[in-house]
């Protein structure tokens, strides 16, 4: 398939036709748009309300089809729901972006006669808790593999204006490492100094993976995120009590873990209603 160039910066001068034209009016509104293949799901969430259901967000469906929907304020359903939301965050679309698509587009073929998508492919990314630390020594070695990899990671980011790229460093041998793989969800526990408090940052994207040998010719990996610049971050007492009410045992600070459950993962992803405090 052929890529084009993230440039929020574009806009299209010419008329959107009738298939993108709901696409199109968002972006005019600069909300944000994600692409994802193979979504079929219709859940909408409005503040602490969920809407979920049949209807796409188009004038055919608004005009022509018969629809059904569930709307609901159920706390854990909205909550899930945004985490649902937030774990299919696909490629960035942007008015060039859709331009290209809309010049390109040929209607679906038919099941018999369309390849089907490989099971792989419609894997869903793994959430991954960790407890990071400030590094206590300087190593020559993880700065030209910090150097070399964060122009890739760069490249990587949806929107340069609200993310930015930081790093953190594992054993190559770790399991984040071994398993993780890019665009799976990364939640970091983190205290900025021992005046301030410990903080749960919200789900950041895994943009990129940099192996390199330290000084201690120890294989080591810097795994790069996408942060929010202004992230709204979670008090570490909240986490922790949420995380007990999804039966987790292990409320340590200094946790490790994955997180591959949809139904739990969904239910983590929604403790954060914005991504950014603003």
């Amino acid at each position: 398939m052929k890529r084009y160039p993230h440039d929020n910066r574009v806009r299209s001068r010419q008329p959107l036709g009738k298939d993108n034209l709901e696409v199109g009016e968002y972006l005019e509104k600069r909300v944000e748009v994600h692409s994802r293949s193979n979504l079929h799901a219709k859940v909408f969430v409005f503040d602490n309300q969920a809407v979920i259901g049949s209807p796409n967000v188009s004038h055919n469906s608004q005009n022509n089809l018969l629809e059904t929907a569930i709307i609901t304020n159920d706390k854990e359903t909205v909550s899930a729901a945004r985490g649902f939301i937030f774990s299919l965050r696909g490629e960035y679309v942007t008015p060039a972006y859709l331009k290209s698509c809309k010049s390109e587009y040929q209607p679906p073929k038919s099941v018999k006669n369309g390849r089907a998508q490989k099971k792989e492919d419609r894997q869903e990314p793994i959430v991954w808790i960790h407890r990071t630390h400030p590094l206590k020594r300087n190593d020559a070695k993880l700065d030209k593999a910090k150097d070399t990899g964060l122009p890739v990671a760069n490249k990587r980011l949806q929107n340069k204006k609200r993310y930015y790229s930081e790093w953190v460093t594992y054993p190559t041998s770790s399991q984040l490492v071994q398993q993780a793989k890019r665009n799976d969800l990364y939640i970091q526990i983190w205290q900025e100094s021992d005046e301030e408090p410990l903080l749960v940052y919200p789900p950041s994207r895994i943009i990129n993976f940099k192996p390199y040998t330290n000084e201690r010719q120890t294989q080591q990996t810097l795994v790069f995120l996408e942060l929010p610049k202004h992230p709204k971050c979670l008090e570490w007492q909240e986490f922790k009590r949420a995380l007990k009410k999804l039966g987790f045992k292990d409320g340590r600070e200094n946790m490790h873990r994955k997180v591959a459950d949809p139904e739990v993962r969904q239910k983590i992803l929604g403790l954060w209603p914005t991504l950014h405090d603003e």
